[in-house]
């Protein structure tokens, strides 16, 4: 008779050690994977059947952590594997480490600046982005194993305040996604207000100075040279000395609601002109209504220049 000795030192019987495995416990063992495998605690002997070793038997522990195995424990894995007779000796306890690796705040904030940097509009000649961090992530500590950073950017991006997402991926599988709010701001030449700009005042080049300024406008563009604003009015009041930006300026009207203007009829080889008076604003190529002075009656025209609108042939 052969007896299975699970958890003492050696066999019972002598007869064990030559037809079973030999199993011999380490005390202490390094995962270098996600799962604990047997072949990481155990060193076997004898006839074992094949995939044996790579049995997993326990989670790994998180990174810079221990797990505590027993005998008893991996005895219960090796049993229920079929494996018997087998000859167990080594110790009484094995202890799991996962090795750790720190990816560095710096590192993390690296990432995510480079990939915002790479999403934003190329800046005007003689500006450059300004890109801080609202506040250090802190350092993510991971197993001490080949890993990814992916970053995530928003689809859009400009001044303000933008969160890059860098995606942890090891594996094959993602460990943790670290959020890094960022401030973008520009350093470059900027129109200013010289003075308060009423609502829909003519914008001059009389009417701003250029200066350079470190600006985030989320509400919009800044205008930074002289040609952005020619033929421009304002869309609001300006205060003196405020930065001008893409939403506080449109173009002027060629025509302006309830001034008079010319209206021009083309019928055929005919050209008939009359006084109208626009019922709305109007840049050039814009069709307006345009009430006919005599008649009263609104007709639809294209505006072709300052105060005169043209009605095609009906």
């Amino acid at each position: 008779m052969i007896v299975l000795l699970l958890s003492g030192p050696g066999p019972i019987c002598a007869s064990a050690a030559p037809a079973g495995v030999s199993v011999t416990i380490v005390s202490h063992a390094t995962a270098m994977g996600p799962v604990v495998r047997l072949a990481d605690c155990v060193r076997l002997g004898g006839p074992v059947p094949g995939g044996l070793a790579s049995v997993a038997i326990a989670g790994a522990p998180a990174p810079g952590q221990q797990e505590v195995l027993t005998r008893p424990q991996i005895e219960a894995v090796l049993t229920g594997a079929g494996l018997h007779p087998m000859y167990v000796s080594g110790a009484a306890v094995c202890t799991v480490t996962t090795p750790a690796a720190t990816i560095s705040p710096d590192m993390l904030v690296g990432v995510a600046t480079a990939a915002l940097e790479g999403a934003l509009p190329s800046p005007a000649a003689g500006s450059a982005y300004v890109i801080t961090p609202m506040a250090a992530p802190g350092a993510a500590v991971v197993p001490a194993r080949p890993y990814t950073l992916t970053p995530s950017v928003p689809p859009t991006v400009g001044l303000g305040i933008v969160t890059v997402g860098i995606r942890i991926v090891q594996d094959g599988s993602l460990l943790q996604t670290i959020q890094i709010p960022l401030r973008v701001e520009l350093r470059g030449p900027v129109l200013i207000a010289v003075e308060s700009l009423p609502y829909h005042a003519e914008i001059t080049p009389q009417s701003v100075r250029v200066e350079t300024r470190t600006i985030a406008a989320p509400w919009g563009r800044p205008l930074q040279d002289l040609h952005s604003i020619a033929g421009s009015w304002t869309t609001q009041t300006v205060p003196a000395g405020t930065v001008l930006t893409d939403q506080m300026v449109a173009q002027m009207p060629a025509v302006q609601r309830g001034a008079l203007v010319t209206v021009v009829v083309h019928r055929a080889t005919l050209w008939i002109g009359a006084t109208g008076l626009a019922q709305a604003d109007g840049v050039v190529g814009q069709v307006i209504p345009v009430k006919i002075q005599d008649t009263g009656v609104i007709v639809s025209g294209r505006v072709t220049g300052s105060g005169t609108v043209e009605v095609g042939a009906e």
